[in-house]
């Protein structure tokens, strides 16, 4: 896996790891790979608790700390947007924002949503 991860990282491509905190994605596996990006796994997001909210912080702050980018995946309310922003998530993806795309329809959408 390292040697796959190192020929992705020397033909110019990013590696995340999907479904952060959930399943098989751990801590370990930051300190063992050589990882660009990790996507908070949408069960974070579900319940906003205190709880919850120091968690999603601490993991932040861990990926800012060792130079790691953060996505938050499943995002599907203004509540779990303002909090990202203020705990400065450097990425948000979700339902909020709209709903998977066809090639031809996020091509729209960006035109739409982002024209000139």
């Amino acid at each position: 896996m390292k040697d796959a991860l190192c020929a992705l990282h020397d033909n110019g491509f990013m590696c995340s790891l999907d479904d952060f905190g959930c399943g098989y994605s751990s801590l370990s596996l930051l300190r063992s790979f050589d990882i660009d990006i990790i996507k908070l796994d949408k069960v974070f997001f579900k319940d906003l608790s205190e709880k919850s909210k120091k968690i999603i912080s601490a993991l932040i702050a861990l990926a800012k700390s060792i130079g790691v980018l953060t996505v938050a995946e499943g995002i599907e309310t203004n509540k779990q947007y303002e909090f990202l922003k203020m705990a400065n998530c450097d990425l948000i993806q979700g339902y909020l924002f709209s709903r998977p795309l066809s090639v031809d329809d996020f091509e729209k959408w960006c035109v739409d949503y982002h024209p000139k």
